[in-house]
């Protein structure tokens, strides 16, 4: 918990994005608080994590649905894939 800060402090002094450090403090926060929470819910810890991975996934899914995964080959990989 002490490597929260740590992390987009550093993140801040190398890069001089500040909003991204603050997003990044945000999601290490929360993700420690779910592990938190989750980790003292013994009785159900199963079903908390399987909800909370599951709502990981349908974001992560949900903010990746327009990238097109295709054109990120260059021309190259796409000569070596056709022949």
């Amino acid at each position: 918990m002490a490597s929260t800060p740590l992390i987009p402090g550093y993140s801040a002094a190398i890069r001089p994005c500040l909003s991204r450090a603050a997003v990044m403090a945000g999601v290490l926060a929360g993700l420690y608080g779910f592990l938190y929470v989750t980790l003292k819910a013994e009785n159900l810890a199963l079903v908390g994590g399987s909800i909370g991975l599951g709502i990981v996934l349908a974001l992560l899914m949900y903010l990746t649905r327009r990238i097109d995964w295709y054109a990120a080959r260059t021309d190259g990989q796409k000569q070596a894939i056709a022949d």
